[in-house]
């Protein structure tokens, strides 16, 4: 039951992202090579995806020069690690308001 819960979620959230990246329009910054798509925008962070030939990769950027420029990326291979850091980076949340990996438990 455990392993079947575990792909499931898996199948869950990579169903997700793979939704969004396909409707989310490109990234366009100075220097960006790489295609990724806009997932989210707040507070001068940007939250960003793209599809590889190895699987998904996210990343968490900040706007700098009048929003044409991209300053210290934050790369993730896990959505869920790309979307907590982007809601901590651009202040939706406090980090203290959200359970660590640590913090969390099976029922």
């Amino acid at each position: 039951d455990q392993a079947r819960e575990q792909a499931s979620k898996i199948a869950r959230e990579t169903a997700e992202y793979v939704r969004l990246l396909e409707r989310a329009p490109p990234l366009v910054a100075e220097g960006l090579s790489s295609p990724y798509k806009t997932l989210a925008e707040f507070n001068g962070i940007v939250l960003a995806g793209e599809l590889g030939q190895f699987g998904a990769e996210f990343a968490t950027w900040e706007w700098v020069q009048d929003r044409t420029s991209l300053w210290q990326g934050h790369y993730h291979d896990s959505y869920e690690n790309a979307k907590r850091d982007f809601v901590t980076r651009s202040g939706l949340l406090p980090e203290s308001t959200l359970f660590t990996p640590e913090q969390s438990f099976e029922m």
